[in-house]
């Protein structure tokens, strides 16, 4: 029994395009530049600008990566629901697509990633703080610049969660900031 993708998603699998592939490494240093992995920003990028599904398969082609990193990618991706999966194929072929809601994502992603690096950093700054003076003196450590950090993060996290716990006003928030955002037509 074979378990070959439709023919649709073996369109173009292996055929070399380098201006795809350029404009997915541009993409994948971007998303790499905001904490993610460079083949993550890859395999967004052939799969928000690809006609139809694709599977693990056809991604480990296009890239000439291993079909491993493809698959650890793909759960990456699937966890902060940047791409989701859209049919099963014959055998265990999975197809994907990229979520076409990036307001969606990005609201996503602060939730789930930069909430807990926020709070993370927030208890390292509380537990240093609760150090004894003398010890901080001895670290050279400022308790009124320690203290102004703690504010900072605290500020942060109130932006933050009011952005994330807004839902509607979020998305909104955002729709108008690229409303006001000059297009390329312009």
């Amino acid at each position: 029994m074979s378990t070959s993708a439709p023919a649709s998603a073996k369109k173009n699998k292996t055929v070399p395009h380098p201006e795809l592939d350029a404009l997915a490494e541009r993409i994948g240093e971007f998303i790499q530049y905001w904490g993610f992995k460079r083949i993550h920003g890859k395999i967004w990028a052939h799969l928000y600008l690809s006609e139809v599904p694709l599977d693990a398969t056809t991604l480990v082609k296009r890239l000439r990566v291993s079909k491993a990193l493809v698959s650890f990618s793909i759960h990456d991706l699937l966890e902060y629901n940047v791409i989701r999966e859209v049919a099963r194929g014959r055998g265990r072929t999975v197809l994907f697509e990229a979520n076409p809601d990036l307001t969606g994502i990005i609201l996503n992603v602060l939730k789930l990633r930069e909430r807990k690096m926020l709070t993370r950093i927030t208890a390292a700054a509380d537990h240093l703080g609760a150090t004894a003076e003398g010890s901080l003196r001895e670290m050279k450590v400022s308790p009124k610049k320690l203290g102004d950090m703690r504010e900072l993060m605290n500020s942060a996290e109130t932006v933050l969660d009011f952005v994330i716990g807004s839902g509607a006003e979020s998305r909104d928030l955002f729709d108008g900031l690229k409303m006001m955002m000059p297009s390329a037509a312009d």
